[in-house]
């Protein structure tokens, strides 16, 4: 795909994620549309995380490890969990 188009999804795939006030990680499915406008099907707030799973091939195009990335998801959740106030 040409890198414009791909700069739209990631922009795209981080607009989602903010709108629906997501926390940690998750795989935003979506499509092109033949005039170049992305689609967003659904986000899926709880995408595998197996060593065939895309999600490892897109961590490393960015020069993310697996280990990197679990780190990652990791210290967002305490993150996350350290501003929440109650029992849990």
């Amino acid at each position: 795909m040409p890198d414009e188009i791909l700069k739209k999804i990631q922009d795209v795939s981080v607009q989602t994620f903010q709108a629906l006030d997501l926390k940690g990680y998750a795989r935003i499915d979506m499509f092109v549309r033949k005039d170049g406008r992305v689609a967003v099907l659904e986000p899926n707030t709880l995408p595998g995380m197996t060593p065939s799973t895309v999600l490892f091939h897109q961590a490393a195009a960015s020069g993310i490890t697996q280990t990197e990335l679990i780190d990652r998801v990791i210290q967002a959740g305490i993150k996350d969990h350290a501003k929440k106030r109650g029992p849990l």
